[in-house]
């Protein structure tokens, strides 16, 4: 994914790729914490204040060969505007 800006209350969305067979399993982190329900390869929500410096990355896993692979992401910072217009 790459660094984004949104305006408070916008939506915004992180993309990223992942590829392999099996296709892998794919979970997006905030701030290193798994997001609940947060499992394709992009990941779109509401910009809130409280997420202003948030870093987020994708994480991809699957079984090749009885052997267990897992990558991550680069990470993606998000900036957020606060929305001053009333």
């Amino acid at each position: 994914p790459t660094n984004a800006v949104a305006v408070e209350a916008t939506a915004v969305t992180f993309n990223a790729a992942a590829a392999g067979i099996p296709y892998p399993a794919v979970w997006w982190l905030r701030n290193g914490v798994p997001v609940s329900g947060a499992t394709n390869s992009s990941y779109t929500f509401l910009a809130a204040l409280a997420d202003h410096n948030a870093v987020f990355r994708l994480v991809a896993s699957n079984q090749v060969n009885s052997i267990s692979q897992v990558v991550t992401s680069s990470p993606a910072t998000l900036t957020v505007i606060p929305d001053t217009v009333r």
